[in-house]
């Protein structure tokens, strides 16, 4: 996914874009290490998990504005409260 987001970058001519997976299950330690050790300035990752609410994003201004921006952190808790759809 990620080498498709870059080519997808490269081919439109865009300055960045955000991946973000969101999965049903507890994110795995090696998927947390990858996504907050990622520093390709092009392209935010992000990872979270519905089940545990765990949110983890690359060490980038790319990846860090992805919390901000898209406030992910609250729709993740929004999923104790039976609230998200």
């Amino acid at each position: 996914m990620i080498e498709v987001a870059l080519q997808t970058v490269r081919s439109k001519e865009l300055k960045w874009a955000w991946l973000i997976a969101i999965s049903g299950q507890e994110l795995s330690p090696q998927v947390v290490s990858f996504v907050s050790r990622y520093d390709r300035y092009e392209l935010g990752l992000a990872a979270a998990s519905t089940l545990t609410r765990e949110l983890v994003v690359s060490n980038t201004h790319i990846g860090r504005s992805i919390k901000k921006q898209l406030k992910l952190g609250k729709l993740l808790r929004a999923f104790d409260h039976g609230q998200a759809s």
